[in-house]
């Protein structure tokens, strides 16, 4: 295949386009990158990194410098532009890059990639996460720049866009935000991108007319828009019926730093707050508080039996992926309105971060507030937030939140649907109890109200400190089976509120525990026996919260997927005297029992415990489950890899549909010329300058070699010859086409060796033979050819052909259809090349002429120089008078094949090059001068005193006697 130069960069206009369509690539391959930041300073660091790439690919190519040079003024651009772009907050002024910014910019270079993936999104311009888009889009700037104006494949610069976008997405979200508009606008940049790769490589080997090549270009405008219409249609339709999977990207499948699991469940010592020596100290002070809310400090969905945590057994659970939020989270769907806290830690000294709803931005103040946004982790499935070194006294942040305001009733609520962590069975007494408090019969929300009332109603408040009233700490589920067998019922936060979540579950409402602080007795607002919950109004002063003030409720969700905060904690108030323990005594009355039964082998069979119950055959159900799961991947593979590839199926179905018309044209003649465009437009296809223009003998000596122009000769009688073609003409043509199109997809090192070789381009028929191989003879004009040929490369008749066949009126008195030649070898190719060539003239003594390149001396026993018996005087329109004898040629600069000899090369001073290099071939037979057209560009016409016009067929050997006129394109000359 041709490939053009390098574009290079010293013309504006075509490097305008180039900049033009490789920076909208570009800019298309950053979509993705958006929803991972969110922020103005991307656009920045992007616009810049565009920029400057595509600035040094320009320079480069205008000043031809070398490769090493472009990376080291990128390099350079990376430092100088790197830390205002990409790390704004180490810049002086925005601008001025400092030294510790240089410093985090190069680190960043390695280091950032893996914070960028373990970090919530977005994350603005948060540290030096800006350096991954900003370096990328450097790199594919400058790449695709440089590729595009330097290289001989513009057409790859498409990759480092592509690439680009490739990172975008593997790096990116796992929602699928600007997901279509991002593929839809890099396959419209990328195919704008070749369409105008095409045309310039097409304007580059091919001079035709601006209105051919307007139209030209203009029909692949069209089938490029084409394409993507058909690509947008297929997307669509793909997206409409396939399910929309969970994207797999990089963040998805890493792990976050920080393990809930390694810290102790907060429930879990949740009595310690209430000793006596740390009840009054403060924890913390809150300002912006609604009257009567709580802060909580951890959300815990997994419950073992044995402790409430976080995350889940094995911490694959949502409640356990916890990551950095450095900039904002987008709670914009949350219910609620949004509040802004400030918090003040005066004693509290966990890891847990305090705070409410759900969570908007962060932003830490103090001596370590760099450290502490650092370490800071959040989990947006719970709303529970870490510091994976602890917060200290001291420390100060302001958080901003969305909170739900509306009062809800419980009777009136409907369980979500979220998923949570198994748990266990309710125990025995607690389930009794469930089913006193709340009949299965009720609706849920009014089965839940029941288990909340009971709980106020019954339940009695204790830590089991010093001389308060017995009450055993823990959760597990013995404890929580005490609580509801004892009377009065005793406990504190830590048993209700696992024991009300545990019912909330066993309803069907997704119930979780929290772990907080509630506002002081005088101050709170919480729901209760009448049934209203979350009611609280805006303060503007401050609350502090002290280490008694800790409690623990639950939250369920509801239909609406709210998560509803309930406190299932009754009011404290005096504890009544145990109520001691009384068996109850059944009396039975005394009769006789009958003998048992004999036992039979079924009975033993069944009391025997070591032999398992038959469960059935699951095996064959898990392999069901694992085949449809592989075909329905399969199925999804399959049509995803149609969407891709439907633009280019559609080209191949459409050329097999124009093969197929042309092979089975009405006529023979429509057939025949059929097959010659489809030769055309196969040897289009690989590269080619093919002219829609040239005639057939001009596009077979572009592709070059004997076969491609004995095709265009054969296929030139078919459609110019009084009595039309011959029978199964069509088929040999249609044979010759298949062979010639196998030949162009050949490898290039087998079509390059046959070059190297000296053979005709594409021909493997035509090749130095080993002696004694068997040629064939042409039956019309007696050339020898090779065993196998299809036609005759001197005449260019099928090898099938007689004279009877051929035989039909000749309107051209005084022709002769053939000539036999004089011995020596000869080829029917255009001309080659041949260094060191000069034009011989005319001379009158025949000793005297001068022999061609190549030519042996006469007395050279291989070959016999031709003694010319008669001279001819021709008389050019150029003025020149050339008297010639013996065989020549006649051109702008004829030149003989290798092996040929020649008594003449005339040249011809034609500016127009209307005339071919090696035009015409002239030889003496019987005293009358012959010429034969060499294949030329625009033919040859002989006109003979007696006679009118007549063009020569290529090849063959037309008789001219003194006084006619031979013409050569736009020039002629009379033979006297």
């Amino acid at each position: 295949m041709n490939t053009r130069s390098a574009a290079g960069a010293r013309r504006f206009w075509p490097t305008a386009i180039t900049v033009v369509l490789v920076v909208a690539m570009l800019a298309a391959a950053m979509i993705p990158w958006w929803p991972i930041y969110e922020s103005p300073a991307f656009i920045v660091a992007a616009v810049v990194a565009i920029i400057a790439g595509t600035a040094m690919g320009v320079a480069g190519a205008r000043f031809r410098l070398p490769a090493w040079a472009v990376v080291v003024t990128m390099f350079g651009a990376y430092l100088v532009l790197g830390v205002p772009a990409a790390v704004p907050g180490r810049a002086i002024a925005g601008i001025l890059p400092t030294p510790a910014g240089l410093v985090e910019l190069v680190s960043a270079a390695a280091l950032s990639w893996k914070q960028l993936v373990t970090i919530a999104v977005p994350v603005g311009s948060f540290q030096t996460l800006l350096v991954p888009p900003f370096l990328l889009g450097l790199i594919a700037a400058t790449a695709a720049v440089t590729i595009a104006l330097r290289s001989r494949y513009p057409a790859t610069a498409v990759f480092p866009p592509a690439l680009l976008l490739v990172a975008g997405i593997g790096f990116g979200v796992v929602h699928d935000t600007l997901s279509i508009e991002a593929g839809l606008a890099f396959l419209v940049t990328a195919v704008a991108w070749l369409v105008r790769v095409s045309i310039a490589n097409r304007r580059a080997i091919t001079s035709g007319r601006r209105v051919e090549a307007a139209l030209t270009d203009a029909r692949r405008v069209l089938g490029a828009a084409a394409l993507v219409a058909i690509a947008l249609v297929c997307s669509t339709a793909a997206s409409l019926a396939m399910p929309t999977p969970h994207r797999n990207v990089l963040r998805a499948e890493l792990q976050p730093p920080f393990e809930p699991r390694a810290h102790d469940s907060p429930l879990a010592g949740f009595r310690a707050a209430f000793d006596a020596d740390v009840e009054d100290v403060p924890m913390f002070e809150v300002r912006g508080l609604p009257v009567g809310s709580g802060i909580r400090i951890a959300v815990l969905d997994s419950y073992d039996g044995i402790v409430y945590a976080v995350g889940g057994a094995d911490g694959a659970a949502a409640s356990g992926q916890f990551s950095r939020v450095p900039y904002r989270l987008d709670q914009s769907e949350a219910p609620g309105e949004s509040i802004e806290l400030d918090v003040s830690v005066l004693g509290y000294d966990d890891i847990w971060v305090p705070g409410v709803g759900r969570l908007e931005q962060i932003e830490f103040n103090g001596p370590r507030s760099a450290m502490l946004a650092e370490e800071f982790f959040y989990n947006d499935a719970t709303g529970t937030a870490a510091v994976q070194g602890g917060l200290e006294s001291g420390d100060e942040y302001r958080a901003v939140a969305k909170v739900p305001t509306d009062p809800v009733l419980l009777g009136s609520l409907r369980p979500g649907t979220s998923v949570l962590p198994p748990a266990p069975e309710l125990p025995e007494q607690l389930a009794k109890l469930l089913d006193a408090w709340a009949p299965a019969t009720d609706a849920p929300g009014e089965r839940l109200a029941g288990v909340i009332n009971g709980f106020h109603r019954e339940g009695y408040v204790s830590h089991g400190l010093d001389d308060a009233a017995p009450s055993r700490s823990g959760h597990s589920l013995d404890r929580l089976d005490e609580l509801a067998t004892e009377r009065p019922m005793v406990g504190d936060g830590e048993q209700y509120a696992a024991a009300a979540a545990l019912m909330a579950r066993e309803i069907g409402f997704p119930a979780r525990v929290v772990v907080g602080y509630v506002q002081p007795a005088d101050e709170e607002v919480a729901g209760g026996a009448d049934d209203v919950t979350g009611d609280a109004t805006s303060g503007d002063g401050s609350v502090v919260f002290r280490s008694g003030d800790r409690q623990a409720w639950i939250e369920v969700q509801t239909s609406k997927g709210e998560w509803i905060s309930i406190d299932p904690n009754p009011e404290p108030r005096p504890i009544p005297d145990r109520e001691p323990d009384q068996p109850t005594i059944v009396s039975r009355p005394q009769s006789a029992l009958p003998p048992p039964a004999e036992r039979t082998p079924v009975d033993d069979l069944a009391a025997d415990p070591d032999v398992p119950p038959d469960e059935g055959d699951g095996g064959a159900d898990a392999w069901l489950q694992v085949l449809f799961g592989a075909l329905s991947v399969t199925g999804f593979v399959l049509l995803g890899l149609a969407v891709l590839t439907s633009p280019f199926l559609a080209i191949i179905v459409a050329k097999l549909r124009r093969r197929r018309l042309r092979r089975n044209a009405a006529t023979a003649a429509e057939r025949i010329e059929g097959g010659w465009q489809e030769f055309a437009d196969s040897a289009a296809d690989f590269g080619y300058p093919i002219k829609p223009a040239a005639t057939r003998a001009e596009q077979a000596a572009t592709v070059g070699g004997l076969a491609p122009l004995v095709l265009a000769s054969v296929v030139d009688r078919a459609a110019f010859a009084p009595d039309g073609p011959d029978d199964g003409d069509d088929l040999r043509v249609w044979d010759a086409v298949d062979e010639l199109q196998e030949r162009l997809g050949a490898p290039r090192t087998r079509r390059g060796a046959a070059a190297r070789s000296g053979l005709p381009h594409l021909s493997r028929r035509v090749r130095c033979e080993p002696e004694g191989r068997a040629f064939v003879t042409c039956r019309i004009c007696g050339a020898e050819l090779p065993a196998g040929a299809m036609f005759c490369g001197e005449c260019g008749s099928s090898t099938s052909a007689t004279p009877e066949s051929r035989r039909r009126p000749d309107p051209r008195p005084g022709d002769t259809t053939a000539i036999e030649r004089p011995a020596r070898q000869s080829s029917g190719v255009i001309s080659i090349p041949v260094d060191g060539f000069r034009a011989a003239t005319a001379i009158g003594d025949p000793a005297g002429r001068e022999r061609a390149a190549g030519e042996a001396p006469v007395d050279s026993p291989e070959q016999t120089p031709v003694v010319a018996s008669a001279r001819f005087v021709l008389r050019f329109s150029t003025g020149e008078t050339r008297t010639v004898f013996g065989a020549g040629l006649i051109g702008r600069r004829p030149m003989p094949q290798p092996g040929e000899v020649f008594d003449h090369l005339v040249q011809i001073a034609d500016q127009t090059l209307s005339v071919s290099k090696t035009h015409l071939e002239f030889g003496e037979h019987d005293g009358v001068l012959w010429v034969s057209d060499r294949f030329s560009g625009n033919g040859t016409i002989v006109r003979r005193p007696d006679d009118g016009a007549l063009r020569c067929e290529p090849g063959r050997r037309y008789l001219v006697p003194r006084g006619s006129r031979v013409e050569l394109a736009e020039q002629f000359f009379t033979v006297d």
